[in-house]
């Protein structure tokens, strides 16, 4: 052995012909959790996950709710668009009419289904009755009047407002 240098031994100690081994407070058998403590361990678990679980369900809600009416103001805007580009009339119907329903609103044939575009509802989210469900626009990607489209889902309300020049806004609660 180089001077200086000296044989530790962490575990164990050396005494005549043998080792003995000492005890670590990490390896006793006797050490960790009664039962008692893990009982009230998962108990306050499931108390506080309990107390969460709403307020989850309520940010998922306000979440799938935020999302559609997102889309619809990106599907606003391609169709505006696309009646600037095509110099054509163009819509937007939500997916709570039917086909027909959509082409008659608009007075665009269904032969002419590209001009028409199209906005999922996820599911349960709901068009307020006195909502909009369509919106045409002319060649120059206006619109006659401005129009509102009404969302909600279990309480939540979404109003989307798009004006005479295709100009969208999203914003919490019914419209006014």
């Amino acid at each position: 052995m180089k001077r200086g240098h000296c044989l530790k031994f962490h575990s164990s100690h050396f005494l005549g012909e043998g080792f003995i081994k000492t005890r670590s407070p990490f390896t006793d058998p006797h050490r960790g959790f009664t039962m008692i403590e893990l009982i009230v361990t998962v108990a306050v678990l499931a108390i506080v996950a309990t107390l969460a679980a709403p307020s989850f369900t309520a940010l998922y809600t306000q979440k799938k709710i935020e999302s559609v009416s997102n889309t619809i103001k990106i599907k606003v805007s391609e169709a505006r668009s696309q009646a600037v580009l095509l110099r054509d009339t163009t819509g937007l119907c939500l997916d709570s009419l039917s086909k027909q329903s959509c082409s008659a609103a608009l007075s665009i044939p269904e032969t002419d289904a590209d001009r028409i575009f199209w906005v999922h509802l996820a599911h349960g989210v709901s068009v307020v009755n006195t909502s909009a469900t369509s919106l045409l626009f002319n060649q120059n990607g206006g619109v006659k009047t401005s129009k509102n489209f009404e969302l909600s889902k279990d309480g939540f309300v979404y109003c989307i407002q798009v004006g005479i020049v295709g100009d969208t806004i999203i914003k919490k609660g019914a419209c006014t």
